[in-house]
């Protein structure tokens, strides 16, 4: 790649070839796309609504008079759509592309469109991503929301937005393949994590969660059972942040649990979290492995006992003395570090592979502003 340091409307780094296919052209969205208008009528199409910062999020598949056709466009793959609804990480809305499905149907609320036939939409997708139109956008938004709580947004005015294109297909095609292939390899990392993690609730399983394991390390085989516990065991007492009192910070050996919420159930172990009035909390008994009383919070039996317990009142919820019943089986401490090292090899591998798809998107990320022109260079 050639490098480049001009204020020409050409990006920092360009393939060699097209050096000399001259300067990006700046076009107006509306000279590039045309809008998706059609209605699903009475057809059955797969239902996507967007989420800020994950995409096409899959509603249900359901016959068209069941949801009111007139209600949806029709959007193939390739195509996009913009949602006016604001986030804090996209406060002019946020734009993607479908790819996972053939066709579908979206919200006519969205403003979706499709690139023409000279065009690569994976190229424009590049702008998308990085939030290129949002501070064109800011001069619409600043106006304010509509009485439904959207942005107040005209399709005219984000087909104004305005997009450098080269003027070869050609390195159109080369900028997505390049990004594509790193997209690519994030995906197979992501999919090796995911196998980390289900290998993780493996072992959870055999190890931790039945009265007596199905996998025991063979040292401890004639150890004999395991002995019923309860968190009031493994903790005495379990106390509740109070709201006017400092926030105090999770120590050594001690574990916090949500009390109330969507996020009820959820435990930290002293890692600094700061303690907030959802917050239940104790320090573990010197007869116990606080990463192993952790462990049992990660089990289908723990999560079962959530669910069933902080679904009985309209708030999800659940107070100390409900935490100090929970019951589980623990063998000696012995067992219990054996145990914690072997779950803390695969927690160290899970780390790892996090971090490593972590700086494939670091670098995905300075690809993209590299790969196109910076939005000052558009204005003037």
């Amino acid at each position: 790649m050639y490098s480049s340091n001009t204020n020409k409307l050409e990006p920092q780094l360009r393939f060699q070839e097209f050096l000399s296919t001259g300067n990006w052209q700046a076009y107006k969205l509306s000279d590039l796309a045309e809008q998706r208008t059609e209605s699903i009528g009475g057809r059955q199409f797969t239902i996507v609504h967007i989420k800020a910062g994950e995409g096409f999020v899959t509603q249900a598949k359901r016959s068209g008079p069941a949801i009111s056709g007139d209600y949806y466009t029709v959007i193939r793959k390739g195509d996009f759509s913009y949602t006016k609804t604001y986030s804090s990480e996209y406060p002019q809305g946020c734009v993607y592309m479908l790819k996972e499905h053939d066709e579908a149907a979206v919200p006519n609320t969205y403003i979706s469109f499709h690139f023409n036939e000279d065009c690569v939409p994976a190229f424009y997708n590049g702008y998308f991503e990085t939030n290129y139109y949002g501070r064109q956008l800011a001069q619409y938004t600043s106006k304010g929301f509509g009485s439904s709580g959207v942005l107040s947004i005209k399709p005219s005015d984000f087909f104004n937005i305005i997009i450098p294109t080269p003027t070869s297909k050609a390195e159109q095609q080369k900028i997505a393949g390049c990004l594509s292939s790193i997209e690519e390899l994030i995906a197979a990392e992501e999919n090796k994590l995911t196998a980390l993690k289900d290998q993780k609730k493996g072992l959870l399983q055999k190890l931790l969660d039945k009265t007596s394991p199905d996998w025991r390390f063979p040292e401890y085989n004639d150890s004999g059972v395991w002995k019923k516990t309860s968190f009031k065991d493994v903790f005495g007492n379990l106390h509740t942040s109070i709201q006017k009192a400092p926030p105090a910070v999770l120590q050594e050996g001690d574990i916090a649990f949500v009390g109330t919420g969507a996020n009820v159930g959820n435990a930290y172990i002293h890692d600094a979290v700061p303690l907030s009035t959802s917050l239940i909390y104790g320090s573990v008994s010197r007869d116990y492995c606080p990463a192993f009383i952790y462990a049992q919070t990660l089990t289908s039996g723990y999560e079962k006992w959530v669910a069933r317990l902080s679904g009985q009142s309209m708030q999800p919820g659940i107070r100390a003395a409900e935490y100090e019943s929970f019951t589980f089986y623990c063998p000696s401490l012995l067992e219990q570090q054996k145990i914690v090292d072997c779950l803390s090899s695969i927690d160290d591998r899970i780390t790892a592979q996090i971090k490593k798809i972590d700086n494939l998107k670091v670098h995905k990320r300075g690809l993209l502003q590299r790969l196109y022109p910076s939005i000052g260079k558009i204005r003037g």
